[in-house]
């Protein structure tokens, strides 16, 4: 959108707006009611004494080459380093302001639906007491029932949904055995997160032994809910499955001569079933299956009187020889790479940012119990964590990416390979006031963080802000070119674009600003990014005026002292050709209105000493 809207631009600005001038302007000559107006008001002569003062401030910057080179080192040098000091921790995206919440519960082992569900019916009657909520959903399962609720549209500001997050997590407390929390749900939602909403970060355990994992886990659990920032924890591990475990004693059977082995076949035919081949019967093939009568194995007592026949034609009881227990398994059970697993979703809170998060996680949960983890077992963060080192090592390459595309264009648009690496020197000083701009934002506002969406006005501030650099380089050289020297030709040049180059800047921060103080349903997606343009494209605008020429002249003399007697690269038709003068600071003449140009075309105020 952004690159077709530039094409049109450019159509437009070449062939409606010369004709739409040559319409509306009219006489040159004459003055119109808005130029009086402007001289009543003071307005010219303000301008001009910032533009007068401005190239004086340039002229004073190149006065020798050590004094240039200091000064170009350290306003380069000072932003990059403004721009490492005050980086705002990284995220991944932004959380935004949807009006959907979830209430997710934990539940104790082994309930069942029924209780399930008198839980969820108390809790939505407490919801209906709430006006905030427009309507709300229940999801019941055995493991991590929720609430889905909707919040009304007048309440779905940012402000309004923190204070119905407040208000409904004490709502919902007070349920014996029963663990409830509130979050409010991402507009972008990570595949296979799950219902927990909010900003996740995920901790991955593995290992052989299920029961070791859990321990593990546990232990990371615990740490991790006393972290700062750390709403809570959530585990997959859970033991909401009822089970029956038929513990063998190995000699009593070894005495009958049953093998634990037989003995699990046995218990498998009469409770599941043992596949015993195929029926066919015209084509058509049915499964044979050798199963002991369900009627007869519906409860935990009639399991214990099976009778297993030994060997030697003996008969005994299960009981006899085997413990029954009922006990609660894992509902599920994961696997990463072939090895058993739990995760652990730990759901941060909005103003924490993930980089903080792991980074936090890693140093105080994760490298201390990795330092006593027993052989084959790992813990590692997941999730989120992945994604956020590979999309910034991604924006990174494509940041690189855009400078080299930039330079390359410039360099095939000037014919030459030094004048663009003069116009990057830009870059920096965009950078630094986009970061700055940021970490205010950030600072006033928690939630707007260096999220990858940020990072995409970075990228495009690599190709607006050279444009001021281009404008004075390309005028500094139509100056240069014509005979004027070097020293003039800059100032001339400072002098002839900066009222373009504040004008493009004004209008263009002007049209984002309002994205960056507006503070309606969804601005946090792009509050951030405005704040990095509108601040690069500010900060590289009032700094390009100073470092450019300094750059330039520098290059200029370096060229001078490598190749004595050169002249720049330029055509050679326009290497003799004639002085045009400037009208800038020219008078009009009383007879026809013309301006007057002056000799040398720069102001008397830095008119250089002989």
């Amino acid at each position: 959108a952004i690159s077709v809207a530039v094409g049109l631009s450019l159509v437009v600005s070449v062939t409606v707006v010369p004709m739409m001038s040559s319409r509306v302007l009219g006489d040159a000559s004459r003055v119109t009611f808005l130029q009086r107006l402007i001289s009543f008001t003071g307005v010219y002569f303000i301008g001009r004494g910032i533009r007068r003062g401005f190239v004086g401030l340039v002229a004073w910057l190149m006065r020798g080459v050590v004094f240039r080179v200091l000064i170009a080192t350290v306003i380069t040098g000072g932003s990059i380093f403004l721009a490492w000091f005050y980086f705002p921790p990284i995220d991944y995206l932004p959380k935004g302001n949807r009006n959907l919440l979830f209430v997710f519960l934990r539940t104790p082992p082994g309930l069942n639906i029924d209780q399930m569900d008198k839980v969820m019916a108390e809790l939505e009657g407490r919801m209906l007491k709430v006006k905030e909520l427009d309507r709300f959903f229940a999801v019941i399962r055995p493991a991590n029932p929720l609430l889905g609720l909707i919040v009304k549209k007048e309440y779905s500001d940012k402000d309004s949904i923190r204070k119905v997050v407040k208000k409904l997590f004490g709502m919902v407390q007070g349920i014996p055995g029963i663990r409830a929390f509130v979050t409010q749900v991402s507009l972008f939602r990570r595949r296979g997160s799950g219902f927990i909403g909010g900003i996740n970060l995920k901790v991955d355990v593995t290992g052989d032994s299920l029961e070791e994992i859990q321990r593990i886990a546990g232990e990371v659990s615990a740490k991790a809910r006393a972290l700062p920032g750390v709403r809570f924890v959530n585990s997959s591990f859970d033991l909401g499955n009822p089970e029956l475990q038929v513990h063998v004693n190995r000699v009593k059977a070894a005495d009958l001569g049953i093998s634990v082995s037989e003995l699990g076949d046995i218990i498998e035919t009469l409770v599941k079933g043992t596949d015993a081949g195929l029926f066919r019967d015209q084509g058509k093939e049915l499964d044979i299956v050798i199963r002991g009568a369900q009627s007869k194995f519906t409860r935990t007592q009639e399991l214990s009187q099976i009778t297993v026949y030994t060997p030697d034609g003996r008969s005994v009881r299960l009981s006899d020889i085997a413990e029954i227990r009922q006990t609660l398994g894992p509902t599920k059970i994961e696997h990463i790479d072939r090895d058993r697993s739990v995760t652990l979703t730990v759901n941060l809170a909005d103003t924490l940012p993930l980089q903080v998060a792991i980074e936090r996680m890693r140093r105080e949960v994760i490298d201390p119990i990795r330092a006593k983890l027993p052989l084959g077992y790992s813990v590692e963060v997941g999730g989120r964590a992945k994604d956020l080192a590979r999309t910034w090592d991604a924006l990174k390459w494509s940041f690189l990416i855009a400078l080299f595309i930039t330079y390359l264009l410039m360099a095939s648009l000037f014919e030459a390979w030094s004048y663009p690496l003069i116009i990057m020197f830009s870059v920096p000083l965009a950078s630094t006031g986009g970061v700055l701009a940021v970490s205010f934002m950030n600072y006033i506002e928690p939630s707007i963080k260096m999220d990858t969406l940020v990072m995409l006005g970075f990228i495009l501030l690599t190709g607006i802000v050279v444009n001021n650099a281009i404008l004075l380089v390309h005028q500094a050289l139509n100056h240069f070119r014509r005979g004027i020297p070097m020293r003039e030709a800059i100032l001339e040049s400072v002098q002839d674009r900066m009222r373009p180059i504040f004008m493009t800047m004004t209008t263009t921060v002007l049209g984002m600003l309002p994205l960056v103080i507006s503070s309606g349903p969804g601005s946090e997606l792009y509050r951030g990014l405005g704040a990095a343009v509108l601040g690069g494209l500010a900060t590289s605008t009032l700094f390009t005026l100073l470092l450019i020429p300094i750059v330039f002249s520098l290059w200029v003399d370096f060229q001078s002292w490598l190749w004595p007697g050169a002249v720049a690269a330029m055509p050679e038709e326009s290497r003799d050709a004639p002085v045009e003068p400037t009208v800038a600071w020219g008078k009009r003449n009383g007879e026809n209105g013309s301006p007057v140009g002056r000799e040398k075309g720069y102001p008397p105020e830095v008119r250089p000493e002989n």
